[in-house]
């Protein structure tokens, strides 16, 4: 028998991805995922970022950021909703 020491293993992903217009508000939800084997409760920072390659480095642009609480057992998600003001500059941007 192998005894692991308790975990929290949060991961996040865009669940939906609207289009939208230059320069207005949208909302994406993000899935908040506890894929750890004991339960992740506290607050947890969200930080949503455009960018032009899809990396997240000095050129990326921070859209909004949030913090929420969350209490989710192990295998459990949650369904964030994240509001943000969309790029001024048209293009193909990556969130």
């Amino acid at each position: 028998m192998q005894v692991v020491q308790p975990f929290v293993h949060l991961t996040s992903q865009i669940a939906n991805l609207p289009s939208y217009a230059v320069a207005t508000t949208a909302q994406v939800a993000v899935q908040l995922v506890n894929s750890g084997n004991t339960a992740a409760r506290g607050a947890v920072a969200l930080d949503l970022y455009a960018s032009v390659d899809g990396a997240v480095d000095s050129s990326a642009t921070l859209l909004t950021g949030l913090t929420r609480h969350v209490n989710l057992s192990p295998g459990q998600s949650v369904l964030i909703p994240v509001r943000f003001q969309s790029p001024s500059v048209a293009g193909g941007w990556h969130l």
